[in-house]
């Protein structure tokens, strides 16, 4: 190893080369990887859907989970089966193992559903497919003062140009029932016509089809189809329900009235307090989720300022919290690089510290050269890896800085110094580094969510700390053989040696006592070490420190889910609903009126209802943890408290 740091250092301009050659490929890797909330993962859930109409959940908990579960049993490659069984419909979800190919698995599991003969007369085709991984990327609504048609239409027309947007490709969107059409049959019509209900609808399933009939062959070939298939309400008005002896036609117009309605369901959305239709936006794995949040913003900007009479507004940003911390990363690196050159400067030499902190922006970029060529992306957990590996990398060029200076203080020649300063510090830094990329790689193994989650934190410490070693043990001591500060021309750092002398004196005044103390008093000194350590196992034992898997991070929502008894009317979901948001109004303003908070903290609320008539959904949404005071736990607590009871039930508004 001594060997390869003299060739280094005698070939300085290859340095410089790998340098270069680093900082180009490090930039272009880095402005080229792709972006997402989460580290990539593979597809692990299968969903089975099942839809019975007019069915009880106990019906469809006998009918088809239980019948569903028996057959999966046998099925290989799957993990666990949780199972929803609700009026109308059952959710099966299959939870495939680690190794297993989801492809497979879906095949094996739909042959193992086809199997089954008995379900119930009337059920729906079942629906079995692999939930692919998404990663929320925004949310907005579209509002305005206008009928709930023009913005169903808008928003269909967002959701075409918001499609061909690139990084866009899952898109949904909800908030309004779905359009149907409504044929009022008159029943004086009926009866002068001798028809039947029947008669009606056997007669527009016949008519009102989309058929290929075949082919006739001849000299040409011709394709038969019928093309009668129709879609709104003017479509349908001339459908022949019956044709009379004297060969008049009856239509569908003589005894029926045709328009378009919305569906009698629940489903209706609202954002402050104006009825509105929202659009949520997902990117997959292969997609950049910064990009796509880009062209969002972009496109919400451009739409808006088109003046029509719908607005569409951001109601969520899923990219805040990455931006965050890529935000927090390069204040970090540009914090901890100042700081290593202005300590390193107080007790070296100012170019020694230079080149030091040179090190911090090699390491990473060497790092995104390895991460990027592995398939990994820029995540919140990669950059809490990076993050954290920050203070890591800089210790490793201190030690090796220092210890150079201090060989060339005992009078050795600046090579020998580099060289000897280096070498005495190998041993030591090696097994630092090694036993650190130990530590951190036993999160590549761990198998499932965890494993796949705080890999991406290993991988990107431990390629930070490789490169990290390659500058330390062959790039810093090739830069330091030219620096002044290592030869007679280095001028005197009159701070430096101010701070030395301060040091000098703390360890005489301060510390040396201190230590000759604990030294000399031996039992003293063990006691009080016992006795922190008992404290703190009692603190845990008592419940003063708490253990937790994940910590609780705070949010910047608040979600409010209304489920009333099975059969409960809309009407009675809205008034609860309805005294739900009141409440929330008046607790805002109550914080505005606290000393301990000063000011309004909901900024905005997005109400839903559905799909069923018992059922209503509500998030509100707070300003950033960091412009208030109050955690968003204490928060929900307050509002469960302003929406109940002291015994705990629903306070309801009274009719008038």
């Amino acid at each position: 190893m001594k060997q390869v740091i003299a060739f280094f250092m005698q070939n300085q301009l290859l340095v410089y080369l790998g340098m270069i050659l680093i900082f180009i490929v490090g930039v272009y890797s880095a402005m080229n990887m792709n972006t997402s909330f989460f580290p990539s993962q593979d597809e692990k859930f299968i969903v089975i859907n099942a839809v019975y109409p007019g069915a009880s959940p106990s019906e469809i908990e006998e009918g088809i989970t239980l019948k569903v579960e028996d057959n999966l049993k046998g099925v290989s490659g799957i993990d666990r089966v949780t199972s929803t069984s609700a009026e109308n419909n059952a959710s099966i979800r299959v939870e495939i193992t680690t190794k297993a190919d989801a492809n497979i698995v879906l095949q094996d599991v739909k042959n193992a559903v086809d199997q089954i003969s008995n379900f119930p007369t009337g059920m729906e085709q079942i629906v079995v497919f692999v939930e692919e991984v998404v990663n929320f990327t925004a949310k907005m609504a579209l509002v305005g003062d206008v009928s709930l048609s023009s913005l169903e239409e808008t928003a269909d027309l967002v959701e075409d140009e918001l499609r061909g947007l690139r990084d866009i490709s899952k898109i949904e969107v909800y908030g309004y029932p779905e359009q149907e059409i409504e044929i009022a049959v008159k029943e004086d019509k009926l009866r002068s016509y001798d028809l039947t209900f029947t008669d009606i609808g056997m007669a527009i399933g016949a008519q009102n089809i989309e058929i290929t009939g075949g082919r006739i062959k001849g000299k040409t070939e011709t394709i038969i189809r019928s093309d009668h298939k129709g879609y709104t309400a003017n479509d349908l008005l001339g459908i022949t329900v019956k044709v009379l002896e004297d060969g008049q036609r009856v239509e569908l117009r003589d005894v029926a009235e045709v328009r378009e309605d919305w569906a009698e369901t629940t489903n209706a959305g609202y954002y402050n307090g104006q009825q509105a239709i929202f659009i949520t936006v997902n990117t997959l794995n292969e997609e950049n989720i910064l990009d796509a949040a880009d062209r969002i913003e972009e496109y919400i900007t451009a739409f808006n300022e088109r003046g029509s009479a719908v607005k569409l507004e951001l109601v969520r940003d899923g990219t805040e919290t990455l931006k965050e911390r890529i935000a927090l990363l390069q204040n970090n690196g540009i914090i901890g690089a100042i700081l290593v050159f202005v300590l390193l400067a107080l007790f070296l030499r100012i170019r020694l510290a230079f080149w030091v902190a040179v090190g911090i922006p090699i390491s990473f970029l060497g790092m995104f050269i390895v991460i990027n060529l592995i398939g990994l992306t820029i995540n919140v957990l990669s950059l809490f890896g990076m993050i954290l590996v920050i203070g890591i990398l800089v210790d490793d060029g201190i030690v090796v800085g220092e210890n150079i200076f201090q060989h060339y203080e005992r009078g050795k020649s600046r090579l020998q110094s580099i060289l000897d300063g280096t070498m005495e510090v190998l041993p030591s830094i090696l097994s630092a580094i090694l036993t650190t990329c130990v530590a951190f790689a036993f999160f590549i193994f761990i198998d499932g969510r965890l494993g796949e989650f705080f890999g991406d934190v290993a991988l990107v410490v431990i390629a930070a700390l490789g490169f990290s070693l390659i500058e330390v043990l062959l790039f810093l001591p090739a830069h330091l053989t030219h620096v002044k500060d290592l030869s007679d021309e280095a001028k005197p750092n009159k701070l430096k040696d101010r701070v030395e002398k301060l040091l000098i004196q703390f360890r005489d005044v301060v510390f040396q006592p201190i230590m000759n103390f604990t030294i000399r008093n031996k039992f003293l000194t063990t006691m009080v070490v016992t006795a922190a350590f008992i404290l703190t196992i009692g603190a845990f034992r008592g419940g003063m420190i708490q253990a937790v898997f994940f910590p609780n991070i705070e949010q910047n929502q608040v979600d409010i889910s209304l489920e009333l008894p099975s059969g409960t009317s809309e009407e009675v979901t809205r008034e609860t609903m309805e005294y739900i948001m009141r409440r929330t109004t008046e607790l805002n303003r109550e914080y505005a009126n606290r000393e301990d908070v000063g000011k309004e903290i909901f900024e905005s609320y997005e109400l839903r209802y559905g799909p069923e008539s018992n059922q209503a959904n509500a998030t509100v949404y707070l300003v950033g943890s960091e412009n208030r005071s109050i955690r968003s736990f204490d928060i929900s607590n307050d509002l469960r408290e302003a929406v109940t009871t002291r015994e705990g039930r629903w306070v309801l508004p009274n009719k008038t």
